[in-house]
């Protein structure tokens, strides 16, 4: 191996886990179907995920994202 090279996590032993791929659920107070069915949910799941954070319509919404296990990231919008 060569000395010069930069060391990697298999070469200290660390297990590294892989960063999840975020989608966008809603962007602008639009809801994204393709990102839906790639995490497997539907329009009751995001009314549900919406509800859990008191925002009551998803055109109040500015960003939403989710992983495939569900996890979830939303922005609301600002106030006008």
């Amino acid at each position: 191996r060569d000395k010069n090279l930069p060391v990697t996590p298999e070469n200290m032993n660390i297990n590294v886990k892989d960063s999840p791929v975020y989608y966008t659920i809603i962007a602008d107070g639009y809801i994204n179907q393709d990102s839906l069915e790639i995490i497997g949910a539907d329009l009751k799941w995001v009314d549900k995920m919406l509800v859990t954070h008191n925002i009551v319509r998803h055109k109040d919404v500015f960003l939403m994202l989710s992983d495939t296990g569900k996890n979830v990231v939303i922005v609301k919008k600002e106030d006008s």
